[in-house]
């Protein structure tokens, strides 16, 4: 070779050796080997597992054909090549009968248009690497020096190649020990955080915590926001970065609805809601609503998260049931006029939240045992003071507030509720209580369901809540109707009943008799006989407000039954 040649090969080895990519590395070897020898063509085959030649890159061809063709081993000029170890010439490859042929092969030549073709080994260390092919549309014959060039070419290539997979190797194994110490780095703080929550949830459990400090603990460790509800959706505590923040009803979904039928963890986009549940209960669950997306190992960390709050929500429903049967019991002894010795009653209310010494309102709600209702006064009395229980079948609040926020409270409960006092002391505290157990009476008896009254809202029908006062209205009532009670009475029949009816439904014939079931007929004699005892009038004008009252009274006297407390 020439100076010239040498120099063009020194600044070849140059180039190569600063290509790293190996993609890039063999398109450069081509178009080098092509634009070098001034050829139409050229093109590098490397070897398979399986010992076959691929057609990797080009440089001259026609279309995308020559790229990808495979050629098995020993067929045309570089299965030639590969299986003897050195360079091969073809002077008219259709035409040569010296070589194995391959149908495929030949169809890519002839569509190329090749002639002269000849190929070159890549070799290190006695291996052949690849075949650096050239070829001609024409018919060419290559020189022995155009030979050497090519073969040291083809030397410089095998040396870069090899460089270049080393580099890619060595890249690769850095890519992946890092992504393994990235992995692994993930997994040791996953497993302290585990750590971590898992013993801050412990030390709450153990120290006898609240739901409350599991939530703060949990959202301290993701940042985001973190929502615990209960059973029925409500929001219990939302905290953020460790502190308590305003709870908003959950957006979504109900997970109520979604857990009744299956309690397990749900994933909508980055929020994660995990169950909090007992082997038989479901008391809400755990939304959290990250900044970040969670991992699946994070996940696992809520999830024991919503254990801890499974057994905190257990002890905390043990105790507030062990609280509500002493508080029940204490109730029932306080209206009941069965405290004994106030001061040792008042030691054993203070600790429930009862302080005798204190003024208080009542408040009693004229509705079943609603756990949604005693949970509601729960919540009132934790926040102003007061015990909460039930009584009779009735929720009941013993309450340090003043009337106006108990209204405003009891509005929003959608049932009809009593209220009574203020009182202190036992027997205050028993006979307010008794007053607003009787509103609720007989506004139910008067048909205001959802109304609050307190005993100055009653009208004339406050004079029932006091001794007095029923003895005057009983006084009234049996002036006023005292033929038809005794009629009643003594017959056992429904005169009283059929008089309000007829009174309190506008005097209409059809609508009374119907709303007693009885027949028209049978209604007018009834309204006979009722005159008979009364007097002509008793329907018309003063005299039916009058016996409409006295019927409300008798009626309401029923429903409140027994005897009232004394006079204040």
């Amino acid at each position: 070779m020439d100076t010239r040649e040498l120099q063009a090969l020194y600044d070849l080895a140059l180039r190569l050796s600063g290509v790293h990519d190996l993609d890039a590395l063999l398109q450069d070897v081509v178009a080098q080997a092509r634009r070098l020898l001034d050829v139409d063509i050229a093109y590098l085959a490397l070897p398979g597992d399986d010992g076959a030649l691929t057609i990797e890159v080009t440089d001259g061809s026609l279309g995308p054909r020559l790229r990808g063709v495979r050629l098995a081993p020993r067929v045309g000029v570089a299965g030639r090549v590969a299986d003897r170890g050195e360079p091969v010439r073809s002077a008219d490859y259709l035409a040569d009968r010296d070589l194995l042929r391959s149908d495929a092969v030949d169809r890519v030549v002839r569509e190329e248009g090749l002639r002269t073709i000849v190929g070159v080994p890549l070799r290190l260390r006695g291996r052949v690497d690849g075949v650096l092919m050239i070829a001609q549309r024409s018919v060419r014959d290559f020189t022995g020096r155009e030979m050497a060039f090519l073969t040291s070419l083809a030397s410089f290539a095998a040396v870069a190649i090899a460089n270049a997979r080393l580099i890619t190797g060595h890249r690769r194994a850095a890519a992946e020990l890092t992504a393994a110490n990235d992995e692994l780095r993930r997994r040791v703080d996953g497993a302290e955080r585990a750590a971590r929550v898992h013993g801050r949830m412990l030390g709450v459990a153990l120290r006898g915590g609240g739901a409350e400090e599991v939530v703060l603990a949990v959202s301290a460790e993701f940042p985001g926001t973190v929502l615990l509800v209960d059973d029925r959706d409500r929001p219990r505590v939302a905290a953020s970065g460790g502190a308590v923040r305003t709870a908003a009803p959950p957006a979504g979904d109900s997970p109520a609805a979604a857990f009744a039928a299956e309690r397990r963890t749900r994933r909508d986009g980055r929020t994660v809601t995990v169950p909090v549940a007992s082997a038989h209960t479901y008391f809400g669950a755990l939304r959290v609503t990250p900044d970040a997306p969670l991992h699946d190992r994070d996940v696992r960390v809520l999830e024991g998260a919503a254990m801890t709050l499974a057994l905190v929500l257990v002890v905390e429903r043990a105790v507030g049931d062990a609280e509500r049967r002493t508080a029940d019991d204490l109730v029932e002894r306080l209206v009941a006029g069965r405290v004994g010795d106030e001061a040792a009653f008042a030691r054993r209310a203070r600790p429930l939240g009862l302080d005798p010494r204190v003024p208080h309102r009542v408040l009693v709600v004229d509705a079943a045992d609603d756990a949604r209702v005693q949970a509601r006064l729960d919540d009132l009395v934790r926040e102003h003071g007061g015990i909460a229980a039930r009584l009779r079948g009735r929720p009941v609040a013993f309450v340090r507030a003043d009337k106006d926020v108990l209204r405003a409270f009891a509005a929003t409960l959608g049932a009809t509720c009593g209220l009574g006092g203020p009182a202190a002391g036992a027997a205050g505290l028993a006979a307010a209580h008794a007053d607003a157990a009787a509103c609720a009476t007989v506004l139910r008896s008067l048909a205001r369901e959802g109304a609050c009254a307190a005993p100055a809202d009653l009208g004339p029908y406050r004079y029932l809540l006091s001794r007095s006062g029923r003895a005057d209205a009983d006084r009234f009532v049996r002036a006023t109707l005292g033929p038809l009670l005794d009629h009643d009475e003594r017959r056992g029949g429904d005169l009283v009943r059929t008089a309000d009816a007829f009174l309190g439904g506008g005097r209409r014939h059809t609508a009374t008799a119907a709303a007693l079931h009885i027949h028209p007929n049978t209604l007018y004699q009834r309204l006979d006989r009722i005159t008979a005892l009364l007097g002509a009038g008793w329907r018309d004008g003063d005299r039916a407000l009058d016996v409409q009252l006295a019927l409300r009274l008798h009626r309401l006297a029923a429903d409140l039954g027994g005897d009232p407390p004394p006079n204040p």
